[in-house]
């Protein structure tokens, strides 16, 4: 059998992550969260690694997280969780709308089970929040993976609500004006090779709210209580043993 060079094995495997995320990556409600993942932790990210992989065709990072709480399911204290895209050896492999976590941030993650996603949480950016500490409140509060603070409208719709950005005294402010969106969720992925040439595609995935709601800004128990609601509510209509029955 003619093996293939390896330039050809990785534009191909590259190209399966961007089907995969083609069919995969659309607008998720933020109540659907919960029932799509296998599970969902508040964790601390402690260490990013970025490697080739086995067959030296592409590259993924691992984090390594430190579980606070489980929210959803059970998890060991600690768990990796790998990532399609990174930088080794100068060259980088880059997948739109997959998020970067950071070291020494705490995230709460609505995560998938085992090593068959190329990006392992729901709905790719959609299902990555972090948790903040806002100085001017004394609250830890919530931002979703492009910094818009998660708000509980009057009707009690959970929703993602004003841009938001850390000031100088480390409080959670949201610019007077919002210019645009940060981010790319009503785009299509923009994927990109090893040698960094962008892998023509032909169509969005995102369905976008039109528009912005807004709301008061939930405290991390809130929204913790807000998961395990919907999760709660999802196993009954499934006709599931509640939690330790």
């Amino acid at each position: 059998m003619k093996i293939l060079p390896k330039v050809i094995l990785a534009f191909l495997f590259v190209f399966s992550i961007w089907t995969s995320a083609i069919s995969r990556v659309r607008f998720v409600p933020m109540e659907d969260l919960p029932a799509l993942a296998d599970f969902v932790i508040a964790g601390k990210v402690l260490d990013a690694t970025s490697r080739w992989d086995q067959r030296g065709v592409t590259i993924n990072t691992d984090y390594t997280i430190s579980v606070e709480e489980n929210i959803v399911g059970l998890t060991p204290p600690k768990i990796v969780m790998s990532f399609a895209g990174g930088t080794v050896d100068g060259k980088t492999i880059t997948v739109s709308e997959t998020p970067v976590l950071e070291i020494g941030k705490t995230y709460i993650l609505f995560a998938y089970e085992g090593k068959k996603y190329s990006v392992p949480v729901v709905g790719h950016e959609q299902g990555v929040f972090q948790i903040v500490y806002d100085t001017a409140t004394g609250q830890n509060l919530i931002v979703d993976y492009n910094w818009y603070r998660i708000e509980m409208t009057q009707e009690r719709k959970v929703i993602r609500g004003a841009l938001t950005e850390l000031d100088a005294k480390g409080a959670l402010i949201s610019p007077n004006v919002e210019t645009k969106e940060k981010g790319s969720s009503g785009s299509k992925p923009v994927v990109k090779d090893a040698q960094g040439r962008e892998i023509p595609q032909e169509c969005g995935v995102f369905e976008k709210p039109k528009t912005r709601q807004h709301g008061a800004p939930m405290k991390k128990s809130e929204f913790i209580d807000f998961i395990k609601a919907q999760a709660h509510n999802k196993r009954v209509q499934n006709g599931e043993p509640r939690e330790g029955s």
